[in-house]
């Protein structure tokens, strides 16, 4: 990777995390790995951007218990 601001150009680095800029695959393979959420989340789902808002009525304490299981599920799914 370098670095180019009005036709001047760092020298050549090794990137060692993180999406190049002006990258295309790197926004598509982002979409791939997060559009796959909604299908394995039981409550409802919205997603926008880097925003996820999952909810659920609650008339009982199943409904408690469901929403906590894909609460944990999307915590286990961000530590990965």
């Amino acid at each position: 990777m370098r670095v180019g601001v009005r036709g001047s150009n760092s020298s050549r680095f090794d990137m060692l995390s993180g999406v190049p800029q002006s990258s295309v695959l790197g926004p598509i393979l982002f979409l791939l790995y997060v559009n796959k959420l909604p299908s394995w989340i039981l409550s409802s789902i919205k997603m926008f951007a880097d925003v996820t808002k999952v909810w659920r009525v609650i008339e009982s304490d199943l409904d408690c218990d469901a929403l906590q299981m894909d609460i944990d599920a999307l915590l286990k799914w961000y530590d990965q």
